[in-house]
């Protein structure tokens, strides 16, 4: 009886454009040990025709019932994973040939993580290229998650060992942002790691997200930093809520009053976390940079209230925001 050691988990509704070229990707991985979970929901195009028209024992094509979506597709493809790993791709996207390898390559030296993501390339339609870099570091990537996702989820690979005895799933009340909760869920119980080496690609479509699509991905996202914050045992009152919206969002634009909530805010975490100090440190200079409508009290502010996060006096960045703050730049 074939055992696979990885479950490779797809996604898929209407995908007809994109779905064999990222089946290809993973068919085309120096590791073989693996099956590949597909599950259609309900797509209308051609798409099912071409995963069938794909011929490869190890392809097992599930199809719902009806249009249930991605959170109900992705939960369903966790339950049917029987692999020791699930690896996550979304159907528009690719891996490069190495990636199930060094991650599993990984794992075997590093018992005690139980997520792996990697750096990933961001390829637009208009043929614009960026890296898709987060830290790679367990300590690094626990601070990220503050501010948003910290993992690419076309690119990480888990141990199905952790989502059997914690019984994860994705939270079908959080709409655009299950997957950064999913991430935030793990790194409750476990380490989690980034390779810096580019081994995904990731589809970027012409008006991926309408306007509305994209306000609504931020406040669900906001939601779940919320949880990541009750996580690291901390309650936002709804005056720091204000606050961190506009950190998150970066509309910044602070009062010198909201200056201050701020840095306690930002004291409170540092007291529970030491270890994020490098992200609190730079969130705090863009907050006051940013704020310098308020005049020199800003700088002042800066200097004064965040001793244990802030830059030296006598840097270019230092020099750039006095400036700022003299003209009250906004």
């Amino acid at each position: 009886m074939y055992s696979p050691v990885i479950s490779v988990c797809i996604a898929v509704y209407n995908r007809q454009k994109f779905i064999q070229a990222a089946i290809e990707s993973v068919l085309n991985q120096t590791y073989q040990n693996f099956e590949v979970i597909i599950i259609d929901d309900g797509s209308k195009d051609g798409t099912v025709s071409v995963i069938e028209s794909i011929a490869d024992s190890r392809i097992k094509l599930f199809k719902n019932e009806s249009n249930k979506g991605v959170v109900y597709t992705r939960n369903r493809y966790l339950e049917l994973a029987s692999g020791e790993f699930i690896a996550i791709l979304d159907s528009d996207d690719l891996w490069f040939p190495e990636k199930l390898e060094k991650q599993l390559h990984f794992f075997a030296s590093h018992q005690d993580y139980g997520i792996c993501g990697t750096t990933a390339r961001k390829e637009y339609e208009n043929g614009k290229i960026d890296i898709w870099k987060y830290p790679s570091s367990d300590s690094d990537i626990r601070s990220r998650l503050l501010w948003g996702s910290a993992m690419v989820h076309s690119s990480v690979m888990l141990r199905k060992k952790i989502i059997d005895l914690k019984n994860f799933k994705y939270d079908c009340t959080i709409k655009q942002a299950e997957d950064y909760d999913f991430i935030r869920q793990f790194v409750s119980v476990t380490k989690a790691y980034n390779i810096e080496t580019v081994l995904t690609r990731y589809a970027v479509h012409n008006n991926q997200f309408t306007t509305e699509a994209k306000d609504e991905q931020v406040n669900e996202s906001i939601k779940v930093a919320y949880r990541y914050f009750f996580d690291i045992g901390i309650i936002l009152s709804e005056i720091e809520k204000r606050a961190f919206y506009k950190l998150y969002t970066y509309t910044y634009q602070f009062n010198i009053e909201e200056l201050i909530i701020v840095e306690k805010l930002f004291h409170k975490i540092i007291d529970l976390k030491p270890d994020f100090i490098k992200s609190i440190k730079k969130q705090w200079f863009l907050a006051c940079y940013n704020s310098s409508q308020n005049g020199i009290k800003t700088f002042v502010t800066y200097h004064k209230k965040g001793p244990c996060f802030r830059e030296s006096l006598f840097s270019v960045n230092q020099f750039k925001f006095f400036i700022r703050c003299i003209i009250r730049k906004k």
